[in-house]
């Protein structure tokens, strides 16, 4: 499969490099010099191709996924090409009609997403977390239990790491697009002061994340309090 995409169809706030149910989808950029700086690719066409040969390597991330096969995996993986992973699974209604055509591809998408975290550890593949939740006030008060069911594949202690250290890295990657000036993802001096205090141990119960209103005594964000509940301190 090719397509060609118009310049006027990218919209930089969604041009992520997706590869949804094909697995095999990515983007490459033939008229781009490899001296361009990474931000310069939101303003070319883009050309998607199907085979898994053609991995650019100017993509820096692949998000979705869930059907990519081992030798896509092991290419992303000699490449350093993060892979941000959504744990999509057959665990809540569906919007689809049990025995549609969509419902069947639904099903094959999550029947993926076992194997794709399997070659994602095989491979040892940079690997982010995401949701894909958004404009969803429902699911976005939900989103931790996206979180903490990633205990099926890695432990407590690599999840949260993943979604701190790991994230905040593959962010780093999107130079002046990155959500805030600052580092993330790491608790030292000069560092964002984003930190969380939770009312026990997540890494030996990574349930009581599920429970934000209950279970995080403290939120901090850039430096500023959203919530204590330990001295009484209101939000600033």
């Amino acid at each position: 499969m090719r397509l060609s995409l118009p310049q006027k169809h990218i919209f930089p706030f969604a041009l992520r490099i997706l590869a949804l149910v094909s697995g095999t989808l990515c983007f490459a950029y033939p008229s781009m010099p490899q001296s361009a700086p990474p931000s310069a690719v939101l303003f070319q066409n883009v050309r998607v191709f199907s085979e898994t040969d053609k991995l650019s390597a100017r993509v820096k991330c692949i998000d979705h996924g869930q059907l990519l096969d081992d030798a896509t995996a092991k290419l992303m993986a000699d490449k350093g090409i993060w892979w941000s992973l959504q744990p999509f699974t057959d665990d809540h209604l569906s919007p689809y009609p049990e025995g549609s055509f969509n419902r069947t591809k639904q099903l094959t998408m999550y029947a993926g997403t076992d194997t794709a975290y399997g070659l994602a550890k095989k491979y040892r593949i940079k690997t982010a977390w995401g949701t894909d939740i958004l404009f969803d006030t429902e699911n976005l008060a939900a989103q931790n239990q996206q979180l903490t069911k990633m205990v099926k594949w890695y432990t407590p202690a690599e999840v949260l790491k993943m979604v701190t250290a790991d994230n905040a890295e593959l962010l780093a990657l999107s130079g002046p697009r990155t959500p805030s000036p600052g580092k993330r993802g790491v608790v030292e001096q000069g560092a964002l002061a984003d930190l969380l205090l939770a009312d026990g141990d997540p890494i030996a119960n990574s349930k009581l994340l599920e429970d934000p209103a209950k279970n995080l005594l403290v939120i901090r964000k850039d430096g500023k309090v959203y919530k204590n509940t330990l001295s009484g301190e209101k939000p600033r």
